[in-house]
């Protein structure tokens, strides 16, 4: 006797979930599964015999899950400050309903050519060469400029622990200001100055009109301290300004300058106008702990 049985199964699933949850809620989820099974036995008699068997079976699952979570947070404080430093720089700059104009002025003496304006402001090779500690130039040659070179330390040492604070701020506006420029020259140079300058170094020169150039630096400094934080703000602004130019000739040159410098330095250049110039650093050093 003989008997072949041959087993053949397909199937298809289907599955849909829908969830929500909160930090305190319920997540509900319904799972559906239709599986589908044919089973076809085939018997060698001498009778063929085949059997045809479909199984359909549904399945719904449903959970609900509450979750509830509890969050310690302590704070320890290891150390008890006995003494702080701070240093602050912080310059405003405005500049508001100015009128400038550079036109050719005619001489008595008809013979002779109109006088243009020219305005120049020059570093000259060999300046400020080796300069240590804290360096602060302005030049303007230009009219209605606001310059500054600010800076600001402070320090602390001793056998306690120190916090620190050190913070630079500079605010430059320019608002409904005109300048007419006919045939004028402006020129700003620098030239082979400022090599192995060590320290706070601020230079602002200014062959234009209306300009707010500025260079703040602020730092503190601790030798035993837990703590320093160093906080930098910068605004500009620059609304309903007016210029017209002809044939005018505007130069900023920087040569050979600020070779093996270190330190803070900072640079403003302006032969144009309405122009709102500045470089500001707050630096808080400390030996231990933390710095933000």
């Amino acid at each position: 006797m003989k008997k072949l049985i041959t087993l053949a199964a397909a199937g298809v699933f289907a599955l849909g979930i829908s969830t929500a949850m909160a930090q305190e809620g319920s997540i509900s989820a319904t799972e559906t599964i239709t599986a589908t099974k044919t089973l076809n036995v085939d018997l060698a008699y001498t009778d063929q015999a085949t059997l045809d068997l479909t199984k359909t079976q549904t399945k719904t699952v449903t959970e609900d899950i509450t979750v509830t979570k509890d969050i310690d947070i302590e704070a320890a404080q290891l150390v008890t400050p006995t003494n702080s430093a701070q240093a602050q720089t912080m310059k405003k700059d405005i500049n508001e309903l100015n009128n400038v104009t550079e036109e050719p002025v005619l001489p008595e003496n008809s013979a002779l050519p109109a006088v243009v304006t020219k305005q120049t402001a020059t570093i000259d090779a060999g300046s400020f060469n080796g300069a240590t500690g804290v360096v602060g130039v302005n030049q303007a040659p230009g009219s209605l400029n606001n310059q500054g070179n600010t800076a600001a330390v402070a320090y602390t040492q001793s056998t306690g622990t120190a916090i620190l604070g050190s913070s630079a701020s500079a605010e430059k506006l320019n608002d409904q200001n005109f300048v007419s420029a006919d045939l004028s020259t402006r020129t700003d140079l620098i030239t082979g100055s400022f090599t192995g300058v060590i320290g706070i170094i601020g230079v602002n020169q200014a062959s234009g009109n209306i300009n707010n150039q500025d260079n703040a630096a602020s730092m503190a400094v601790g030798s035993t301290s837990v703590l320093a934080i160093s906080e930098a703000d910068l605004g500009l602004v620059n609304g309903g300004n007016t210029a017209t130019y002809l044939a005018t000739t505007r130069t900023d040159t920087l040569t050979g300058v600020f070779g093996t410098a270190a330190g803070i330095v900072g640079v403003n250049q302006s032969s144009g106008d309405m122009n709102n110039q500045a470089n500001v650093a707050s630096i808080s050093i400390l030996t231990s702990r933390a710095a933000f």
